[in-house]
């Protein structure tokens, strides 16, 4: 396992391994999980994520998205403004990486 260092108010953010497998990336690829573009260390996630968005896997499947970040703050799939990454590009995704929303 790698653990990403952060601030002492932050949340520890691990990289899963099961062997040489990255347990991370697996769950993006098959749809099961976002890219989380403010702790990604790699471009890989967006591109992955983008090959299930396009492949329609996981929760990709569905027609609506709510990011777990706006769900877990109160939404719960009542949100009137949320984040969309139906659209998205790699490109902007590799741009997010990293900052701070």
């Amino acid at each position: 396992m790698h653990v990403i260092a952060k601030a002492r108010d932050e949340p520890a953010v691990a990289v899963m391994y099961v062997g040489d497998e990255n347990i991370n990336a697996w769950l993006v690829k098959q749809g099961h999980a976002w890219a989380y573009r403010q702790y990604a260390d790699s471009p890989e996630y967006c591109v992955l994520e983008n090959a299930a968005r396009s492949l329609r896997r996981g929760l990709w499947a569905r027609e609506e998205w709510l990011a777990p970040w706006e769900w877990r703050l109160g939404g719960r799939g009542k949100a009137i403004l949320y984040t969309n990454y139906s659209r998205e590009t790699v490109a902007s995704c590799i741009a997010a990486i990293g900052k701070k929303s």
